[in-house]
């Protein structure tokens, strides 16, 4: 069988699907445009589009806008079969922080177009797939994203001198907000009150949020705690996680929480949300602990103070944990369930 797979972004999950698809005797050709939606990058889709969705046998979406969009247009054109994944951005609607296709009136009509002409559509959730059903009345299927546990596991590194809080993102505007990364700094000065031996670590790409949280790191006087290492590979990453001693992401939104995903596989104890698709894999008092309120400094600082008051249970934590994700949100239940998927 041949496939087509058109995504918005070139993210290691979409680089992990190719990978499947091609273990399971598929040959495959991407086009990937990295995300925007304006009609400039519509068009280059569609020209990237073209050859590709007309060599395969199937065209398999990354997103449903404007991926999806594209990959319906030519399945009905070219007569093909169409698999439209909903992700999350692509599907949520998270008006406390302007977040989610389905808040802009101009390409609603076209998202639910793309839903409704779909021959089949998955979810990386149950939270991607309810908000795809919002959009229309379809039956959707939830395959969980999957996480390379071979990869993403407990290893013997250096001990740190410090207890090391982690949370792992692009340091971009929208994610101060929407990643709770502003939280994690307005809670540090609650923290090291009781704990000065302790390092805030946020890993990933200095965005245009990296200016933001450092100004209010240095305005709350807590800047010597915090670090910004940047953009570290999956070996260096696999090395923090297992140096951590909490990994804390208290964000308002994610289709399917990865980087949680990740450390847990890594036996760490996580600290979440109640929103979006992170219950879906921490179980709050087992796997970790999950606020109430994103934006609560006072409240994420308490769940952190548990933690490092009580090393045990973090531990503990991390062991459920790592036992959830092999057992529910491995790579190879995701390759297992796209196989049945792709079974014309």
């Amino acid at each position: 069988m041949k496939i087509c797979l058109i995504s918005n972004n070139a993210g290691t999950w979409v680089t992990q699907d190719i990978e499947i698809l091609e273990e399971l005797g598929y040959k495959v050709k991407e086009v990937i445009v990295e995300a925007t939606f304006g009609p400039y990058r519509i068009l280059k889709f569609f020209l990237e589009a073209f050859r590709p969705a007309y060599w395969s046998d199937v065209i398999f979406c990354w997103f449903a806008f404007p991926a999806g969009f594209v990959g319906v247009i030519f399945g009905k054109v070219f007569r093909k079969l169409v698999i439209v994944n909903a992700v999350g951005v692509d599907v949520a609607r998270v008006p406390l922080i302007g977040y989610g296709l389905p808040l802009k009136r101009h390409w609603r009509w076209l998202l639910k177009w793309t839903l409704m002409k779909a021959d089949k559509i998955i979810a990386i959730s149950q939270e991607s797939a309810k908000n795809a059903r919002k959009v229309v009345s379809k039956d959707v299927e939830v395959i969980y994203e999957g996480i390379d546990v071979e990869k993403f596991k407990p290893i013997k590194v250096a001990k740190p001198s410090r207890d090391i809080i982690l949370t792992v993102g692009i340091i971009s505007k929208v994610n101060v907000k929407r990643k709770g990364f502003d939280t994690i700094i307005k809670s540090v000065p609650f923290v090291v009150k009781e704990f000065e031996n302790v390092r805030f670590v946020f890993v990933g790409k200095k965005g245009d949020g990296y200016p933001i949280l450092r100004n209010l790191a240095e305005k709350l006087g807590v800047l010597k705690y915090v670090d910004f290492p940047g953009f570290k590979s999956d070996e260096e990453l696999l090395g923090l996680f297992n140096q951590c001693t909490i990994f804390a992401f208290p964000s308002i939104h994610e289709g399917f929480p990865t980087v949680i995903s990740e450390a847990l596989a890594c036996e760490k104890p996580v600290i979440g949300t109640k929103l979006a698709a992170i219950p879906e894999v921490v179980v709050n008092n087992e796997t970790g602990i999950l606020i109430q309120n994103a934006q609560s400094a006072e409240e994420l600082a308490q769940a952190i103070l548990t933690l490092l008051r009580n090393p045990q249970l973090g531990k503990e934590m991390g062991k459920k944990g790592r036992a959830l994700i092999v057992e529910r949100f491995s790579r190879e239940n995701r390759k297992r369930r796209i196989r049945k998927c792709f079974i014309l």
